[in-house]
Protein backbone atom coordinates (compact mmCIF):
# COMPACT_ATOMS: atom_id res chain seq x y z
CA UNK A 1 0.00 0.00 0.00
CA UNK A 2 1.21 3.37 -0.55
CA UNK A 3 1.89 6.23 1.64
CA UNK A 4 -0.82 7.84 3.93
CA UNK A 5 -2.91 10.55 2.71
CA UNK A 6 -5.51 13.05 3.16
CA UNK A 7 -7.97 13.24 0.19
CA UNK A 8 -9.16 16.38 -0.60
CA UNK A 9 -12.42 16.34 -3.16
CA UNK A 10 -13.83 19.77 -5.42
CA UNK A 11 -11.89 22.29 -3.38
CA UNK A 12 -12.49 25.52 -5.05
CA UNK A 13 -8.74 27.31 -5.60
CA UNK A 14 -8.94 29.26 -2.30
CA UNK A 15 -9.96 27.06 -0.36
CA UNK A 16 -6.95 24.68 -1.77
CA UNK A 17 -4.57 27.52 -0.70
CA UNK A 18 -5.99 27.22 2.76
CA UNK A 19 -5.75 23.31 3.45
CA UNK A 20 -2.14 23.39 1.98
CA UNK A 21 -1.33 25.99 4.93
CA UNK A 22 -2.55 23.78 7.16
CA UNK A 23 -1.21 21.34 9.51
CA UNK A 24 -2.16 17.54 9.26
CA UNK A 25 0.39 15.56 11.06
CA UNK A 26 2.76 15.52 8.14
CA UNK A 27 0.08 13.45 6.15
CA UNK A 28 0.01 15.32 2.31
CA UNK A 29 -3.04 16.33 0.67
CA UNK A 30 -3.98 14.76 -2.78
CA UNK A 31 -6.43 16.19 -4.59
CA UNK A 32 -9.43 14.90 -6.52
CA UNK A 33 -11.55 17.09 -9.25
CA UNK A 34 -14.82 15.58 -8.11
CA UNK A 35 -15.27 12.03 -6.67
CA UNK A 36 -15.11 9.95 -9.63
CA UNK A 37 -11.82 10.60 -9.27
CA UNK A 38 -11.28 10.26 -6.31
CA UNK A 39 -12.90 6.08 -6.37
CA UNK A 40 -10.88 5.61 -9.79
CA UNK A 41 -7.59 6.74 -7.78
CA UNK A 42 -8.64 4.72 -4.96
CA UNK A 43 -9.31 1.26 -6.35
CA UNK A 44 -6.79 1.72 -9.22
CA UNK A 45 -3.89 2.60 -6.76
CA UNK A 46 -4.51 1.08 -3.88
CA UNK A 47 -4.04 4.56 -2.25
CA UNK A 48 -4.17 4.77 1.70
CA UNK A 49 -6.83 7.62 1.94
CA UNK A 50 -6.60 8.00 5.92
CA UNK A 51 -9.34 10.77 6.07
CA UNK A 52 -11.52 12.64 3.09
CA UNK A 53 -12.31 16.62 3.10
CA UNK A 54 -14.89 17.12 0.11
CA UNK A 55 -16.15 21.09 -0.57
CA UNK A 56 -20.18 21.19 -1.73
CA UNK A 57 -23.00 21.63 -0.80
CA UNK A 58 -24.49 18.96 1.82
CA UNK A 59 -26.83 17.64 -0.39
CA UNK A 60 -24.20 18.21 -3.48
CA UNK A 61 -22.51 15.52 -6.02
CA UNK A 62 -19.53 15.62 -3.53
CA UNK A 63 -21.78 15.96 0.09
CA UNK A 64 -23.53 13.24 0.93
CA UNK A 65 -23.90 11.58 -2.44
CA UNK A 66 -20.22 10.91 -2.43
CA UNK A 67 -20.02 9.92 1.27
CA UNK A 68 -22.73 7.51 0.49
CA UNK A 69 -21.12 6.16 -3.28
CA UNK A 70 -17.75 5.73 -0.99
CA UNK A 71 -19.56 3.56 1.31
CA UNK A 72 -21.04 1.44 -1.38
CA UNK A 73 -17.55 0.93 -2.39
CA UNK A 74 -15.96 -0.38 0.76
CA UNK A 75 -14.70 2.69 1.65
CA UNK A 76 -16.92 3.54 4.93
CA UNK A 77 -14.19 3.45 7.55
CA UNK A 78 -12.62 6.66 6.65
CA UNK A 79 -13.73 10.24 8.46
CA UNK A 80 -15.45 12.07 5.75
CA UNK A 81 -15.10 15.99 6.47
CA UNK A 82 -17.47 18.64 4.35
CA UNK A 83 -16.43 21.99 4.00
CA UNK A 84 -19.77 23.96 2.60
CA UNK A 85 -21.42 27.37 3.31
CA UNK A 86 -24.02 28.80 5.19
CA UNK A 87 -26.61 26.27 5.56
CA UNK A 88 -29.82 25.58 8.16
CA UNK A 89 -28.94 23.57 11.05
CA UNK A 90 -31.56 20.74 9.90
CA UNK A 91 -29.54 20.27 6.93
CA UNK A 92 -26.34 20.16 9.62
CA UNK A 93 -28.11 17.69 11.70
CA UNK A 94 -29.07 15.28 8.80
CA UNK A 95 -25.11 15.31 7.43
CA UNK A 96 -23.79 14.39 10.87
CA UNK A 97 -26.38 11.64 10.96
CA UNK A 98 -25.94 10.18 7.39
CA UNK A 99 -22.00 9.57 8.77
CA UNK A 100 -20.55 12.95 7.65
CA UNK A 101 -17.60 13.16 10.38
CA UNK A 102 -18.11 17.27 10.56
CA UNK A 103 -18.78 20.17 9.01
CA UNK A 104 -17.31 23.66 8.62
CA UNK A 105 -18.88 26.15 7.39
CA UNK A 106 -17.44 29.41 4.96
CA UNK A 107 -15.41 31.44 5.56
CA UNK A 108 -13.24 29.40 7.79
CA UNK A 109 -10.56 32.20 9.11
Amino acid sequence: MSEAIIAVVNADQATKKFLENCHFNGLPLQFFANGLELSNAWLGKDLDVVAIIAQSEIMGASGISLLEALRNKQFSSVPFFLLTGPVKENLLRFSLKAGVTDVFVTPYD
